[in-house]
């Protein structure tokens, strides 16, 4: 090859080249040059916000959550007869009806038997020769139903009362009786009682002892208490109540098994084996507290709450609080406060570390 073409060729490669650097090298230098002074986003920092007031008031809050109550039943029980002869002539009774001592609840050969609330079942005629346990059931029971009664032993006034009681169930010769007939009585075992239905009619003979004469509506057993506010249940359960369908019980917790508020729970629903039902758990009287927004208590290391505030534009100072209650975004609280002061409401963001003791 020619000197003249190798220059020619070593030209077009040196321009090759260039021309390689230029498009290519030159950008990426430039790049990596670039990279090179533009700031990790981890070494960033961000400037602090401005402090932010806010002023204050008291106010009274009645707190009000809501909870959903799970409702756990058991079979009732069938009230059970004495020991009957004889033929059911009439049921007094019906389902829903409430029984309790002295109801009447059904005829057995013309003769009225009634429900009776006592310590337990009578098992036999009662007398002046009978058990003093016995004696002072049967004296109860005629107190509890308006007739002459003993507050000893057995006397003519127990007597007395016991003859008067035969007379208004229609018991024949009632005025030569000398005993209380457990058969006139049955047994129920609490105050009062609600008939689901009556298990005898007119007609059919009378049950014998310990078969059933009336069923009664399922039992609460338990009633237990959740919620999904974000605030929970109270931990303090005094002066907090649960309310549902107008009924108000104590809040004492979780679970519920005191056998009263069952039983007010079971007044309020009915007998009707629901298990899940809405309610609501609510102080039972007005707190009284200044309201500031959540932002603004602080928490220390040593689990103190405190806010920062400044009184007609003063310097501010960190005041201990004790918190009352809240709900989202709201805070109330008690403390050395007053009207005319502003809270700090974004501590965490101005980067004001807190010391409340």
């Amino acid at each position: 090859m020619s000197k003249k073409k190798r220059r020619a060729h070593s030209g077009s490669d040196h321009l090759a080249t260039f021309l390689i650097a230029l498009v290519f090298v030159v950008p990426i230098s430039a790049m990596v040059a670039a990279a090179l002074f533009v700031p990790r986003t981890d070494e960033l920092v961000m400037p602090a916000e401005k402090p932010s007031y806010m002023r204050i008031h008291k106010a009274d809050f009645l707190d009000s959550r809501p909870v959903n109550l799970q409702l756990h039943w058991v079979d009732g029980t069938d009230l059970l007869a004495p020991a009957w002869s004889g033929t059911v002539t009439e049921v007094a009774v019906g389902p829903g009806q409430a029984v309790s001592t002295g109801s009447r609840v059904l005829r057995v050969d013309g003769v009225w038997r009634i429900a009776a609330h006592t310590d337990w079942p009578f098992f036999g005629p009662v007398s002046k020769d009978s058990a003093p346990g016995d004696v002072a059931a049967v004296n109860g029971l005629l107190a509890s139903l308006g007739y002459s009664y003993s507050q000893g032993g057995w006397n003519s006034a127990s007597l007395k009362g016991v003859r008067q009681l035969a007379v208004d169930l229609g018991v024949a010769g009632a005025s030569q009786i000398g005993a209380f007939d457990p058969s006139w009585v049955i047994w129920i075992p609490a105050d009062s009682v609600t008939v689901a239905a009556p298990l005898v009619s007119p007609g059919s003979i009378a049950p014998a002892a310990g078969q059933p004469v009336l069923s009664t509506p399922p039992r609460l057993s338990l009633v237990e208490v959740a919620t999904s506010a974000p605030e929970g249940l109270p931990e303090d359960h005094e002066g907090w109540i649960l309310s549902l369908k107008g009924l108000a019980v104590p809040f004492d917790g979780a679970r519920i098994d005191a056998v009263d508020t069952l039983a007010s729970f079971e007044g309020a629903l009915g007998a009707t084996g629901v298990e899940e039902v809405e309610a609501r758990v609510e102080r039972k009287e007005a707190v009284v507290g200044w309201q500031v927004p959540t932002s603004a208590v602080v928490v220390d290391a040593d689990g103190n709450t405190c806010l920062a505030r400044r009184s007609n534009g003063t310097e501010p100072d960190v005041v201990r609080v004790e918190v009352l209650s809240g709900s989202v975004g709201t805070a109330r609280v008690d403390g050395q406060l007053s009207a005319t002061d502003d809270v700090l409401v974004n501590p965490a963001s101005v980067g004001t570390a807190l010391q409340c003791s």
